[in-house]
């Protein structure tokens, strides 16, 4: 039985980072075996493989583009990779699974970076450790019904209330 992970459907392979070598094989042998036991199942049933996150935690590169936008970016708990070094990563788990590439692209380079850039001292200090540890899973949210991804048009609000949050909208 051939694996989804070994199969060259998507033909990622020539893009391997050769200068990269050592993290690329690290992360690519890491990622395939968090999926192999699951991954038709998932596929199959168009569900998120959630059994990949502790493993993605073990890859400690949550995080890893934002030691250009932030300074100090490691009291943050973020690897601080280089750029090549950040999108060899994001390349080899592609190249296992291309919506768990897009899973962390969402949760280090959308929310990680939003909250490096735009958040207060207080909020990088609360949510980007744990972001980066992957403790805690950022999400996206971004298109209404009414609206699609016209991001100035977002209905959608955020309350906070005693033990935690309200949203109302249609995302």
């Amino acid at each position: 039985e051939i694996s989804f992970a070994q199969t060259s459907r998507f033909q990622f392979g020539q893009f391997r980072f050769h200068q990269n070598s050592a993290l690329s094989q690290f992360v690519s042998v890491a990622f395939s075996h968090a999926t192999r036991d699951e991954e038709w199942r998932f596929l199959e049933e168009a569900e998120f493989p959630f059994q990949v996150i502790p493993h993605s935690a073990d890859l400690h590169v949550a995080g890893g583009q934002l030691k250009f936008y932030v300074y100090y970016v490691s009291r943050y708990g973020c690897p601080g990779l280089s750029m090549t070094e950040n999108a060899a990563a994001v390349a080899e788990v592609a190249r296992v699974d291309a919506s768990c590439s897009t899973f962390s692209l969402v949760h280090s380079s959308l929310t990680m970076l939003t909250i490096a850039l735009c958040g207060s001292e207080a909020q990088k200090r609360k949510y980007l450790p744990f972001l980066a540890q992957m403790k805690t899973i950022a999400c996206w949210a971004l298109t209404e019904p009414d609206d699609g991804t016209d991001g100035s048009s977002l209905r959608t609000t955020a309350s906070q209330v005693e033990g935690g949050w309200i949203l109302d909208g249609q995302n």
